[in-house]
């Protein structure tokens, strides 16, 4: 009964940033590049207990392969007002 919305460019800079947001079973992804504001790649909804673990993991589904450097992470307990917007 929920539509899984994907939708994203395929990005060619040097680096972005990747939030994603939980509201109960829904899951927001945004990506943001020069601090130009938060754009949906991802809105899909997703069986989960309340308590999950999160890691990361890139892929390159085609091609040679990619060199991928995560220069941080941040996990934080709080609320956006918008799951489609991000923020």
């Amino acid at each position: 009964d929920t539509s899984d919305d994907a939708n994203g460019p395929d990005l060619t800079i040097p680096e972005v940033r990747l939030q994603i947001a939980r509201a109960g079973r829904m899951l927001g992804m945004h990506y943001m590049q020069d601090g130009s504001g938060w754009r949906m790649v991802r809105l899909f909804e997703l069986p989960m207990p309340p308590d999950v673990r999160v890691g990361l993991v890139a892929q390159c589904p085609i091609g040679p392969g990619a060199e991928v450097c995560f220069a941080s992470l941040e996990i934080e307990h709080r609320t956006i007002g918008n799951i489609r917007a991000g923020g």
